[in-house]
């Protein structure tokens, strides 16, 4: 291939990886805190460390070197996503959609420089109280919007005016739906669920609290983490309720203990069950926190 072209300036010609780190797979935390079995990561991280072909110094300038280099990394990208191709679908969907060259000297590691992750979770509304009523709510809102929305576009085409029509992104108090609601629920279901995920949330202590508290409440600071997250407090919170948390590695010990910054209630969305057509509404939950 790619390197056939410039083998005569080449030094080296046999490329290896070295090490490799990846944010979802746990070498340097607990092995409880890997993705479970049939939970894909929607977006992971890997980190690369491997040799490439040396050119001569006096053979080629800088900049024609790195524009073989990125040529090369192109190249291997589009083999890699080749091989996921034929190797893993369509079971599953696995593809690289970018890569970035680092410094040679870069001491990234993807896991260990992740300092947030991000789960979101697929909570039918029947299983709050009253919450097919607030089901029915959503469904109606919805279809009512969506067939406004589809005679004002009939209307703005007519008029013909081009300009896309921007949606208020709130439904029903809820950021990133795409319809705002006419009438509120029919019952506080959803707010209290709203207002359960952000007691969760880890409050973030100010330099006085932080200075006056004892050495066991100084632990429960998440110190050395990134910008203002260094000033969150670890609670007892652990994403998977894994038989292997025992011991040490136990939430209840608070060495282990982890931020929960976020919790919400990001969209809606919805499926029909047992292909019936009565549908299901599900609320996508957002967790983002530290490696918990």
């Amino acid at each position: 291939g790619l390197a056939a072209k410039y083998a005569s300036n080449m030094t080296t010609t046999s490329p290896s990886v070295q090490s490799y780190s990846q944010v979802t797979v746990p070498k340097c935390r607990h092995v409880s805190l890997a993705q479970e079995d049939g939970c894909s990561a929607l977006g992971d991280v890997l980190v690369l460390s491997y040799t490439v072909p040396a050119f001569a110094s006096t053979a080629m300038s800088t900049q024609d070197v790195q524009t073989l280099r990125s040529k090369h990394m192109n190249e291997i990208l589009r083999g890699a996503n080749a091989y996921l191709d034929v190797t893993f679908k369509p079971t599953h969907n696995i593809e690289v959609l970018s890569y970035c060259l680092l410094e040679p000297d870069s001491r990234l590691h993807a896991e260990r420089g992740c300092t947030q992750r991000a789960y979101h979770y697929l909570f039918p509304l029947r299983w709050l109280p009253g919450g097919a009523d607030v089901a029915n709510w959503w469904l109606e809102n919805r279809r009512e919007q969506q067939d406004n929305s589809s005679w004002s576009e009939q209307e703005r085409q007519q008029e013909g005016k081009n300009e896309p029509r921007r949606h208020k992104r709130s439904f029903g108090g809820v950021s990133g739906g795409e319809f705002r609601a006419r009438k509120p629920p029919p019952n506080p279901s959803m707010r209290l669920l709203k207002e359960a995920m952000r007691q969760a949330e880890s409050k973030e202590l100010s330099g006085e609290e932080i200075e006056e508290a004892n050495a066991d409440d100084r632990r429960r600071v998440a110190s050395g983490r990134f910008g203002a997250l260094g000033f969150k407090e670890r609670r007892c919170w652990a994403n998977y309720a894994a038989s292997k948390l025992q011991g040490l590695a136990s939430p209840s010990n608070e060495p282990v203990w982890k931020t929960l910054e976020r919790a919400r209630i990001v969209d809606f969305t919805s499926a029909s069950s047992n292909g019936d057509d009565d549908q299901d509404v599900i609320l996508i939950l957002e967790f983002r926190g530290e490696d918990f």
